[in-house]
């Protein structure tokens, strides 16, 4: 029994890894283009690209306008529903 709670235990202790490592990569990364110590120009900070993405996705510019797609699913225009994500950046990018 003993055994078991210690792997448990290591089991845990890698996925608090697993998941810290990046998030600490990511912390030091905005912090050091925070102190200028990157260019922002050529590393902008993970918040930019987050809030750049986030804006994209809103506006409806990376996936097309989502808000036209329950619609269409809806009523069985799948034509419809493939013109709205065919409208998106990501979808030209991918092509």
């Amino acid at each position: 029994m003993r055994k078991d709670y210690w792997h448990l235990k290591i089991d845990t202790k890698d996925r608090l890894l697993s998941v810290g490592f990046p998030l600490l990569l990511l912390l030091l990364w905005e912090m050091t283009v925070e102190l200028k110590w990157l260019d922002a120009r050529f590393f902008p900070a993970p918040s930019h690209v987050a809030i750049a993405l986030w804006n994209l996705i809103a506006k409806g510019e990376l996936l097309g306008p989502l808000w036209l797609l329950p619609e269409n699913v809806r009523t069985g225009e799948w034509a419809g529903a493939l013109k709205v994500m065919q409208e998106g950046h990501l979808w030209v990018s991918l092509f």
